[in-house]
């Protein structure tokens, strides 16, 4: 399970007509994981010791980061090879370790920290999942956390209006909700646009 991006008391100050919910806290996981679905990632707080199998596989231009992809320092480096791992969180604050599926140590590379990029002049091996990287990722928190708090309130006017969706049902310990789940499309453009900055595009 994903950390929640907020906490009770931070619906409490927004919509404090739900501090008494005894649901509350079913909202709050609900709304956190559609916000990591919608971001496709794993975390949206800083965690350190995050381990990701990496494809080598993906080329620049299949990415979309052409400015990067052309020229790197100024220095042309094509849009053709295996110039970038892509990692799924980001920003990156640190890599701990680089190691192929070889058991070989990667070192170097320059890390893209607010892409979540490393770039090697010379390129990676093409491969499925054939890297393993270990790295702290950054803290998105402020925007993220205004959007899981008001995606708790969409999804808790779902419930009362049942608008849009389709109808899911959430078990947390004791307690069950039932929620309407709408596609990425119809989320609030609201929550689409404090959380855009920070969604990764499966490619």
């Amino acid at each position: 399970m994903s950390l929640a991006l907020c906490s009770s008391s931070d619906i409490s100050t927004y919509f404090p007509q739900l501090a008494s919910l005894s649901y509350l806290d079913s909202l709050i996981t609900v709304a956190s994981d559609i916000v990591y679905s919608y971001c496709n990632r794993t975390t949206l707080i800083t965690a350190s010791g995050v381990v990701e199998r990496v494809d080598g596989s993906k080329s620049p231009s299949s990415l979309g980061f052409y400015g990067i992809t052309q020229y790197y320092n100024n220095s042309l480096v094509g849009t053709q090879g295996n110039f970038f791992l892509v990692l799924k969180n980001f920003p990156i604050v640190s890599v701990q370790s680089v190691v192929d599926d070889a058991g070989t140590s990667i070192t170097d590379y320059v890390i893209l920290h607010s892409r979540g990029l490393l770039y090697r002049q010379y390129g990676w091996n093409p491969g499925i999942e054939n890297y393993t990287v270990t790295y702290t990722c950054g803290n998105a928190a402020d925007r993220v956390k205004h959007a899981a708090i008001l995606m708790v309130k969409h999804l808790y006017d779902d419930m009362l209006l049942g608008t849009g969706g389709q109808i899911r049902t959430r078990t947390l310990g004791d307690s069950s909700i039932e929620y309407f789940e709408a596609p990425a499309s119809q989320l609030p453009m609201y929550v689409q646009l404090l959380l855009n900055p920070f969604r990764k595009i499966p490619v």
